[in-house]
């Protein structure tokens, strides 16, 4: 549980710092980078999800 809460974290500062890149740069390119994080947040997400039902 913990590990994945410090995961989520970690994954929302890359994304942070992915925008904040993104858009001082003016690049598409590192929004698909968020964009790829978005997707492994939603995967963990709907694990917490799973793991809550139980």
């Amino acid at each position: 549980m913990v590990v994945a809460q410090e995961e989520v974290l970690l994954l929302s500062q890359k994304m942070t710092s992915n925008i904040i890149n993104g858009m001082m740069l003016e690049q598409a390119s590192t929004f698909k980078g968020v964009d790829s994080n978005l997707n492994q947040l939603r995967r963990l997400w709907k694990g917490f999800r799973r793991h809550d039902h139980k």
